[in-house]
């Protein structure tokens, strides 16, 4: 008997805390065999700094998945997070089409505060929704959400029925479970809410916090698929991920650290 296997596909940061340095042990320390598929490598992530280092990994991704044909190797679960490129969307998908996968969740790390991150081409937006149908569970910020819906984005706080809007239409275009992350809503909370596959609509809120940390989305993910994967459900699992993402957040705070203390939360998975 294996331990549940997950395959980890995104960015690496080899100084910072984001992508692969933040997901990787929050699953690892939750019980599974975790399978790095690299799609770029970064000296630093580009929330510290914008003069970076970095690996198109593009051809390495085809070398490593080529290698792994003949191992015959299964999942129970895929998280995909920052691909950095059309051409490794396209390897992604041309696995995805291969292999049949009991769960992925997509991560659609492209865009923040109304912008697209700045190595990404302007057409990237429409490679990604068109991979969505590759994937089961979507977990855009705000900025991605508006993208994948083709909205105009405008800076929050927002209306709840405004994102509930948001929401119906995503379902709508692409029948996925669909959660929008890092919501700012006109109370002072900051609110995760989600659709699921069947159109039901979850709210959560949490005080709002007044400062950022690059890391977040890549915890809130790992908790989600860890919590899927141990069959907590959907609404729990949305409900378990936005709690300890908020935790490892405060915890940050408290310490008073320049980077993202998820490490604080280790224990709790």
């Amino acid at each position: 008997m294996r331990q549940k296997r997950v395959l980890l596909a995104e960015d690496i940061s080899c100084f910072g805390k984001c992508s692969t340095t933040v997901a990787f042990p929050i699953l690892s320390v939750a019980g599974y065999e975790v399978s790095i598929l690299p799609t770029a490598i970064f000296s630093a992530h580009t929330g510290i700094s914008k003069d970076i280092a970095f690996l198109d990994f593009a051809g390495g991704m085809k070398g490593i998945l080529n290698s792994w044909e003949s191992l015959n190797i299964d999942y129970d679960g895929i998280l995909i997070g920052y691909a950095f490129g059309k051409k490794q969307i396209e390897v992604l998908k041309t696995f995805l089409e291969k292999k049949e996968q009991k769960l992925v969740v997509l991560d659609p790390a492209m865009a923040e505060n109304g912008r697209l991150y700045s190595k990404l081409p302007e057409d990237y937006p429409k490679a990604m929704r068109e991979f969505i149908k590759y994937c089961d569970y979507l977990t855009p910020n705000i900025t991605e959400a508006f993208m994948l819906a083709e909205k105009p984005y405008h800076k929050g706080p927002y209306v709840r029925t405004e994102i509930i809007e948001l929401l119906i239409i995503l379902y709508g275009k692409y029948r996925k479970h669909v959660i929008i992350t890092g919501i700012e809503v006109v109370d002072n909370k900051m609110m995760v809410m989600a659709i699921d596959n069947k159109g039901d609509i979850y709210q959560y809120e949490t005080g709002r916090i007044n400062r950022n940390y690059s890391g977040t989305g890549d915890v809130y993910a790992a908790v989600l698929l860890d919590g899927l994967l141990k069959g907590r459900g959907f609404e729990d699992s949305v409900k378990d991920a936005m709690e300890l993402t908020s935790r490892a957040v405060l915890l940050s705070m408290a310490g008073d650290y320049e980077e993202l203390y998820f490490e604080g939360i280790l224990k709790e998975l």
